[in-house]
């Protein structure tokens, strides 16, 4: 008995560590046999998942879900290490004027709320989308217009609203991912875009770089209005949101913009640029912060709308400090065929604008380039002016210049016509008269009389005046005047009037021996009329006192003196009279003569050139003369004497 309670204390001793040992093995065996179920089962059961028969019936939700058709074997289920369905290679077509090509898109979905019967995508990821548009693409004829509306930008957009009817019936809202998108704009996009299918919302957060573009690529018809070879930004910085109204509004950050000409020259550039934008099918707004310009220099801030319900469009710069050769160079290529660009560039040169307001209002889009939709309203500073139809250069122009109803006027309170000073000038201009550039200009200027002779000639070309003012020469002296310009349209001839306040002036004038010397004079220039008021002056020899006279260059140069008084020195009149010799015969006994001959009071008219068709009235006296005539020499001396003629 002993031994036998001994051996069943030794078998228990010994079977009690062998149970417990076994007990641990087949604990150890379930973890490893559920690990190894847990860890193949990927294998096992994604063979299942992936079958044809599980595929055809994704492919059909998705088609029914958006209207695009995958082929089976272009996606496949993966199981680890999260659960996604994995499409590869694959195109959409949002609308007949984008494509897209996508590499690969997966569908991450929550395991968790699947174990628990419900279906949802916790993320979206997109890789490498290729975006192709117009003519690239081959669904857009070249002769076609891509109208701003239809911006690939916003159509992409739109489209991404397909993919909230991928969304489960019990989800709300995803998280997509764009990687390495590319299109005929930039070289990549990367960004975020959250959807949410009860408000119908897409915000988007993205970065694009190097993009570059011409805009023919946007549209072929911009390539009437826009001169330019390409459009670039090292990179854009997007904020975004679309609304249930199918409404895009958002924000913008532009680094480094810059737009080429098709001669390759610059001809916009900016470091940075922020905006802000509102973009729906028939309404697309763009406010630009004003940012500074490294070419054309200056500052300046955009506004642009368009408005298909309202039937209203507008364009509007605000600049500051605008170089006006380089805003020059910049508008005449990028506004190629704007009439109202060229024409007020061939009139207005260098300087710059300290502040600026140019806009562009229509009711149709097409039509907001068209000159007569141009409002400008600005100012000037040390420009430069050229009159049209005139060789008249104002330069160092400060004043106003506007441009309303095809009109430009240009208001100025100081400006140089070459040595002669506008202290108050007005020039209104018909930019759009096609037929020729009618103008009216009224100036009150500071004269330097030296260039009136020259100025006049080019003025009046080929009349009777200016071939009179030929004969000027070493002409000195300033005035005041004021001088107006009128050209009418269909009409060469150049309207001009001139009145001065009184002055002095000397100079030389070849019909006249020696200096001219006139004092306290009154000029009035009106078409073929010349009138000089309170004439005071001396010429070769002779004194003139309050001489009142007009000049009349319509046919043959006629003068009427209606009064004046004056000293007559036959020492210098006679040699000069004989010069001429219609009135040599008139006073041909007499060969010469010395003394003086006083002129109390003259009335006379008649052809200036044609003595002896004058009509006068002289009264004067003569003392102390001395007369020689041909007739054998006979000598008159110290002859005194009262006339009436």
């Amino acid at each position: 008995m002993v031994v036998f309670i001994a051996c069943a204390v030794y078998t228990t001793k010994v079977m009690r560590p062998s149970f417990k040992t076994g007990i641990k093995k087949y604990f150890f065996y379930g973890i490893a046999l559920l690990i190894l179920l847990l860890f193949s089962s990927p294998f096992i059961i994604t063979p299942i998942i992936n079958s044809t028969y599980v595929k055809n019936k994704i492919a059909s939700v998705i088609h029914d879900k958006t209207g695009a058709y995958i082929e089976p074997s272009k996606f496949s289920l993966i199981v680890f290490p999260q659960l996604s369905l994995l499409i590869n290679n694959f195109n959409i077509n949002p609308d007949n004027r984008i494509d897209v090509d996508v590499e690969s898109l997966k569908l991450t979905i929550n395991l968790q709320k699947l174990l628990h019967g419900k279906f949802t995508i916790d993320k979206i990821s997109i890789h490498h989308p290729q975006i192709k548009t117009g003519i690239e693409a081959g669904i857009l004829k070249d002769t076609q217009a891509l109208e701003p509306a239809e911006f690939p930008a916003l159509k992409f957009i739109q489209g991404l609203k397909k993919v909230l009817m991928l969304l489960p019936e019990n989800q709300d809202s995803v998280e997509l991912t764009l990687k390495d998108v590319t299109s005929p704009y930039f070289k990549r996009l990367d960004g975020s875009v959250y959807l949410s299918k009860n408000k119908e919302e897409i915000s988007v957060n993205a970065t694009i770089k190097d993009i570059a573009f011409n805009p023919s690529m946007v549209s072929p018809s911009l390539e009437k209005y826009l001169d330019l070879k390409s459009m670039e930004l090292d990179r854009l910085k997007i904020v975004a949101n679309l609304n249930s109204k199918g409404e895009l509004h958002g924000q913008l950050g532009l680094i480094a913009p810059t737009l080429t000409s098709k001669n390759n020259q610059v001809l916009f550039d900016s470091n940075s640029i922020e905006l802000s934008f509102k973009l729906s099918d028939k309404f697309y707004q763009v406010d630009v912060k004003q940012f500074k310009l490294n070419y054309p220099d200056g500052s300046v801030a955009i506004h642009f709308l368009t408005d298909e319900t309202q039937k209203k469009s507008e364009l509007q710069f605000i600049g500051t400090r605008i170089h006006i050769d380089q805003a020059r160079e910049m508008s005449l290529v990028f506004f190629k065929d704007n009439a109202a660009t060229k024409i007020l560039f061939d009139i207005l040169h260098k300087g710059f604008v300290p502040k600026i307001n140019v806009s562009f209002q229509s009711k149709d889009l097409k039509d907001l380039f068209n000159e007569n939709h141009l409002t400008i309203k600005g100012n000037i500073e040390d420009g430069l002016v050229n009159i049209p139809e005139t060789n008249l250069t104002a330069s160092r122009v400060s004043g106003n210049a506007d441009i309303q109803n095809g009109i430009l006027e240009i208001k100025t309170d100081s400006a140089m016509i070459r040595t002669s000073k506008i202290e108050q000038g007005n020039l209104n201009i018909d930019l759009f008269n096609y037929i020729d550039y009618p103008f009216q200009g009224d100036f009150l200027l500071d004269v330097d009389l030296s260039m009136v002779p020259q100025t006049l000639i080019h003025l009046l070309p080929d009349t009777l005046l200016s071939k009179e003012l030929s004969l000027v020469h070493d002409v000195t002296g300033r005035t005041k005047a004021t001088l107006s310009l009128l050209l009418e349209t269909n009409s060469s001839d150049l309207n001009v009037t001139v009145k001065t306040d009184d002055f002095s002036v000397t100079g030389l004038y070849d019909r006249i021996p020696g200096d001219i010397s006139l004092e306290n004079i009154n000029f009035v220039y009106e078409p073929d009329l010349v009138y000089l008021k309170k004439l005071n002056g001396s010429m070769n020899g002779c004194t003139i006192y309050d001489l009142n006279t007009d000049f009349n260059f319509k046919n043959d140069l006629q003068i009427k003196i209606q009064s004046g008084s004056g000293i007559i020195n036959l020492d210098t009149m006679i040699p000069w009279l004989m010069s001429f010799d219609k009135i040599k015969e008139i006073i041909s006994p007499v060969q010469d003569g010395k003394g003086k001959i006083h002129v109390a009071s003259i009335d006379l008219s008649g052809p200036i050139f044609e003595p002896n068709q004058w009509e006068y009235n002289l009264k004067g006296t003569g003392m102390g003369i001395d007369l020689t005539t041909h007739l054998d020499q006979q000598v008159i001396k110290n002859l005194s004497f009262q006339y009436h003629l």
